[in-house]
């Protein structure tokens, strides 16, 4: 077998922030001296990265293990746009994407040399069409969840909801809240993920594809989760036992594994993925550290709201307002107004802040028009809170930096993950009413004392440190269920036949 134990091969999603996750799994597998062969959405490519771009951050993660290699499958169909996502969500996309992916696969099945074959395919819970890859190619296939462990309990709980007329919603049952395993509160409709409430992906059929997922989840033997045990414990003990109920009854349930937080080392850039080219020592990320080097502890607000979300001139102008009556120290990376493929080019800051703002705040106020070294930053002690969309890759950073967050969910499963957040995992504080879609001045202002200057943010602040030095301490470096997951794919790997086939 030469110098590797083992070869894996992972597929992340096709989102920019699920390559995220599978990127800091690769460099812990190659960790154990197993070959990791990347098989990536060749759309980062010739849309929202250059060629470029693309080899300097295939290069980093070299850098980071040689044993990794990336392969973007540049005819993957998938262009970056959402028309493209559901393009190869329908029977005829997955189609072009297993023959695409399969080609990239076939000369690693047939690999003679001193690369040993792969032994298993792990792959994101979007591409379900994997499985058609692991039966041609007689190769286990495992799930990664990228989302937090309560989404992937409703996703495994889909199924059950549609043979009981609770999903998809209609006029008679969109009122009606949601008892899902392990989640202990109630999910009303309107804070499911947009695939199974918002009107415009149901038109392009993604309660369809949301139940083909959750079906072939159900099928899977093993679904790794990027999450870990102290922050979603009851939600991890319901898929438990429902694992063992339906080992003992004879049903398909797969057994859940977190592995989480899988985060990436601190000279990466953030979870901001399409902006991998930026060079995190230039003068402006220099600049903008000295800057928080001179603020007090806890003193600044940090805001930030990842690569799919762009607020509109009136929102921008609320942010604005409400962070200038609250009197806080801010630093607001706008660094996600980025053109996007077939979209226009979104406004320059200037055009959406209030006329004088950046004068009036400039001496407890930084905006970044660049994408800042966000793992950098909400690990410095001079942050305080992070306002942010409740993306999961954005909350496991915050929590590892113990930083409390304010929650505006905007999309997907965030809505869920905020709830979670703020009345679970007590680490969080919401910003009221937002399935309107809008946040007033007032709101902003109010949960900005709140989570900064007032008690409640002090006990936000506690919990967040708490969860700091447990990550710290039991996931730094090494995680024993990752760990013990890894030495069994490595004995299936050499206890294999020379064709590849498991014995």
């Amino acid at each position: 077998m030469g110098k590797w134990r083992a070869h894996v091969v992972l597929v992340p999603g096709l989102a920019p922030g699920h390559a995220v996750p599978f990127f800091d799994l690769a460099i812990r597998i190659a960790a154990s001296h197993v070959k990791v062969t990347i098989l990536d959405f060749g759309y980062r490519v010739p849309k929202l990265w250059s060629d470029a771009i693309y080899s300097r951050w295939a290069l980093r993660l070299r850098a980071a293990h040689p044993d990794i290699e990336v392969v973007p499958v540049k005819d993957s169909i998938y262009d970056g746009t959402r028309e493209g996502f559901y393009s190869c969500i329908t029977q005829l996309g997955e189609e072009r994407l297993i023959a695409a992916f399969g080609s990239n696969l076939a000369p690693l099945m047939d690999s003679t040399g001193d690369v040993p074959r792969p032994c298993c395919i792990i792959s994101d819970m979007l591409v379900g069409w994997t499985a058609e890859l692991s039966a041609k190619f007689n190769i286990p296939r495992y799930l990664m969840h990228i989302q937090p462990a309560i989404n992937l309990s409703l996703m495994l709980h889909v199924p059950t909801l549609t043979a009981e007329g609770r999903l998809p919603l209609t006029e008679e049952n969109a009122t009606k809240t949601i008892e899902i395993p392990g989640i202990r509160f109630p999910v009303h409709p309107a804070d499911l993920p947009t695939d199974l409430s918002d009107p415009i992906s149901l038109k392009w059929g993604s309660y369809e594809f949301f139940l083909r997922m959750a079906r072939g989840a159900r099928e899977a033997p093993i679904v790794l989760v990027n999450t870990f045990r102290e922050l979603e414990e009851d939600v991890l003990a319901a898929l438990d036992e429902l694992h063992s109920r339906a080992a003992t009854d004879g049903q398909a349930y797969p057994k859940v594994i977190p592995i989480g937080p899988l985060l990436l080392p601190s000279d990466f850039p953030s979870s901001d993925i399409t902006v991998f080219d930026q060079d995190y020592e230039s003068e402006e990320i220099a600049s903008l550290m000295q800057w928080l080097d001179m603020q007090p502890p806890r003193s600044v607000l940090y805001i930030a709201f990842g690569t799919l979300v762009n607020n509109a001139r009136e929102q921008t102008e609320e942010i604005a307002h409400g962070l200038e009556a609250s009197e806080q120290s801010f630093l607001w990376s706008t660094g996600s107004l980025m053109k996007r493929p077939n979209e226009p080019l979104p406004p320059t800051l200037a055009e959406l802040l209030p006329p004088g703002f950046e004068e009036r705040t400039k001496e407890r106020g930084k905006i970044a028009t660049f994408v800042v070294p966000q793992l950098r930053v909400l690990r410095h002690p001079a942050c305080g809170a992070f306002l942010n969309h409740c993306g999961w890759n954005t909350v496991l950073e915050s929590l590892a930096g113990g930083v409390p967050i304010i929650a505006w969910p905007r999309q997907f499963e965030q809505r869920m993950t905020a709830r979670y957040l703020v009345d679970i995992a007590k680490v969080a504080a919401e910003l009221v009413d937002t399935r309107t879609g809008f946040m007033g001045r007032g709101e902003i202002k109010r949960v900005v004392r709140l989570v900064m200057q007032q008690e409640e943010g002090e006990a936000l602040r506690s919990r967040a440190g708490e969860l700091k030095q447990l990550i710290s301490a039991s996931y730094g470096h090494t995680n024993p269920n990752l760990d013990t997951f890894l030495a069994d794919l490595i004995k299936q790997s050499s206890n294999s036949t020379h064709d590849g086939a498991p014995r």
